[in-house]
């Protein structure tokens, strides 16, 4: 969630609320900024909920609920937590020193919290302690390079440490999210400021943008994203394979998600044919920015490869992501 709201709205962004958290939309021209991502580097301020998770018994409370293995330490895993067979949220890990780190949606922190309380451990929401920014782009490590003293990581989720000016910062190599070269980099929230100038406007340029962009970044690298994917829905309609340790992928359930490509974007619930029978609905759809047509994920029930989307006849094809040949390629690719 933005603890910036002025400093963005300086750059032209427009602040909106999503799922009860404040998040920058776009700063005014979307496809200007894509183009600055694919092409160079880009810079996003993340909301998302921070949950620190300290005890002797951290890790076994953790792991009970976490669909993935634990990292090592100064290291991360993405993984679900689950209740009831379903996600209610799905996160990043890291195993740091003393306490287990989690970066989770902003609006289901209090769930992730109450999952993970038991006694002997000590949970608390820290997203009011820090601030999460992101820097995508084939040019992101030169960029990162030239502002932080860090080594810029390059095993994914893995973790340095080091400083912006004076501030300290703590960097993680992504798993290759949008398609392209990625860092978050985590910073008190009091030095929030001070680090998105400098990610901003020194060194290499690097480009403010907004969550219409992001949406539109992982999309076309065939990253399923929590609020249009995965927000409770049970495990075995996500082919993601690196959410499970190797050989633990649950049973593929009727439904799963798929990606298609189309004409036009549908869209967001707009339900999915295989001839007159509904089979399903689009969950997330974009227009391509560098090539025509457009491309999406419908969570559907059918092994077509071609559907029809919504009752105009909209003609879908079935295909495997990513739709974009970037930096690098995304560790959450859907089983074919």
């Amino acid at each position: 969630m933005t603890g910036l709201p002025e400093r963005h709205e300086q750059y032209g962004g427009i602040v909106t609320t999503r799922a009860g958290t404040r998040i920058v939309a776009h700063y005014g021209r979307p496809e200007r900024t894509y183009r600055a991502v694919r092409n160079g580097a880009g810079v996003i301020e993340h909301g998302v909920g921070t949950i620190v998770v300290k005890g002797a018994w951290r890790e076994q409370v953790v792991a009970e609920r976490f669909s993935n293995e634990l990292p090592d330490v100064d290291a991360g895993q993405y993984g679900f937590i689950r209740s009831d067979g379903s996600i209610v949220a799905d996160a990043y890990v890291f195993t740091v020193e003393d306490r287990v780190l989690a970066f989770v949606p902003p609006d289901r922190t209090d769930a992730v919290v109450d999952a993970w309380s038991a006694d002997g451990v000590l949970v608390r929401d820290k997203a009011a302690s820090f601030a999460v920014f992101g820097v995508y782009g084939p040019e992101a490590t030169e960029k990162v390079a030239s502002v932080c003293s860090a080594t810029t990581p390059e095993t994914a989720l893995s973790i340095d440490r080091g400083a912006i000016q004076n501030s300290g910062v703590t960097v993680v190599r992504d798993d290759g999210v949008t398609g392209e070269e990625g860092y978050l980099l985590i910073a008190a929230a009091d030095d929030a400021d001070d680090v998105f100038d400098a990610l901003v406007n020194r060194g290499p340029s690097a480009a403010p943008f907004g969550y219409e962009t992001w949406e539109t970044l992982t999309l076309e690298a065939g990253t399923p994203l929590f609020e249009t994917e995965l927000r409770d829905v049970e495990p075995g309609a996500i082919g993601i394979t690196n959410a499970f340790p190797p050989g633990e992928r649950p049973a593929r359930g009727e439904r799963r998600l798929r990606a298609f490509t189309a004409a036009t974007a549908p869209t967001a619930g707009t339900t999915v044919y295989a001839g007159d029978r509904a089979i399903g609905e689009v969950t997330r759809a974009r227009a391509q920015p560098k090539e025509e047509g457009a491309v999406g994920f419908a969570m559907v029930e059918t092994d077509e490869e071609t559907v029809t989307i919504g009752d105009e006849g909209l003609t879908g094809t079935i295909a495997s992501p990513p739709f974009v040949e970037g930096s690098d390629r995304s560790a959450r690719l859907l089983e074919p």
